[in-house]
């Protein structure tokens, strides 16, 4: 799977729920409103090494 980059972007109300997210990188990313929670059939989102840094929420800074 290619690296997938969504830096500096703006992402209202996405879902990632079940998804491999291995490798995303999230760079300075505004976050609202999305999922990575599991889906329907129970899967989990794989976050593994996926770059959240200096990426935020509504709420504030995503901590790890």
């Amino acid at each position: 799977m290619p690296v997938v980059k969504f830096s500096e972007q703006n992402l209202v109300r996405n879902s990632f729920r079940g998804q491999n997210l291995k490798d995303f990188t999230f760079f300075k990313t505004k976050l609202k409103n999305v999922r990575f929670d599991r889906n329907n059939a129970g899967t989990r989102t794989q976050l593994r090494r996926t770059n959240f840094s200096e990426s935020f929420t509504g709420e504030g800074l995503i901590s790890r």
